[in-house]
């Protein structure tokens, strides 16, 4: 259950210069779940009250169950201690996802919004 170690295992099998992506949920999230399209609307409210209820009980980690993911400095942080780079590629993925949004989405890059509103966190790289 170390993230280090699977980040130290695609690092040994990745070719040099090979790229890698890589997503996990946003730590950092407001809320989750929304895109989850095999989920019920009840499910998604409960997954999300469970979230908030391990935040307010300081329980809001990987190590304690918890399915909080990463922030994009805990993330890019562990990747750059594998690999020569690591680049934030969140906006473009999300931009790209939903390009009917640019608006909104330039609103939530611009302001700094994204570090709580996006649900997950996206990196590439190389080795």
């Amino acid at each position: 259950l170390d993230p280090s170690l699977a980040l130290r295992e695609m690092h040994r099998i990745l070719k040099p210069g090979g790229n890698y992506w890589i997503g996990t949920p946003n730590r950092l999230r407001t809320v989750g779940y929304i895109g989850s399209k095999e989920a019920t609307f009840r499910e998604k409210l409960e997954w999300n009250f469970n979230d908030w209820k391990a935040r307010f009980a300081g329980k809001f980690r990987n190590e304690l169950g918890a399915h909080a993911g990463f922030s994009r400095t805990e993330l890019s942080n562990m990747l750059l201690t594998d690999f020569s780079s690591a680049i934030d590629m969140s906006d473009i993925y999300f931009a790209t996802l939903y390009i009917k949004h640019q608006s909104l989405l330039n609103f939530i890059k611009t302001t700094g919004l994204s570090i709580i509103a996006y649900p997950s966190v996206y990196y590439m790289g190389v080795k």
